[in-house]
């Protein structure tokens, strides 16, 4: 982190998603079963559980990435990927995410 400022702004797609912890006895969630979790959690509001799962929090916790930054919680939906459509019709084969 920079001495002369206080904050920094990264753009772009990342590649970050929201990624839960296999379920008990499993090694990994199915996509459609996981990403139907992860929806449910977004309906519910469950923004510590989904800050938690982020990709992002848990590298930079680690020191992966950006060294030395942090994050704050969001407390807001991730995005997702939608049809080009009228409504909002999202595309299926997508897992939210904070960094898109």
């Amino acid at each position: 982190a920079s001495v002369t400022s206080h904050h920094m702004f990264a753009m772009g797609d990342l590649n970050f998603r929201v990624a839960l912890p296999p379920p008990e006895g499993k090694e990994k969630w199915e996509g459609p079963v996981h990403r139907a979790k992860v929806r449910s959690m977004v309906e519910d509001e469950n923004w510590a559980a989904l800050n938690d799962a982020d990709e992002l929090h848990s590298a930079l916790e680690k020191g992966h990435c950006l060294a030395g930054f942090q994050t704050l919680q969001c407390n807001f939906h991730p995005t997702f990927k939608v049809n080009r459509e009228l409504g909002f019709n999202y595309q299926e084969k997508r897992t939210p995410s904070y960094t898109d």
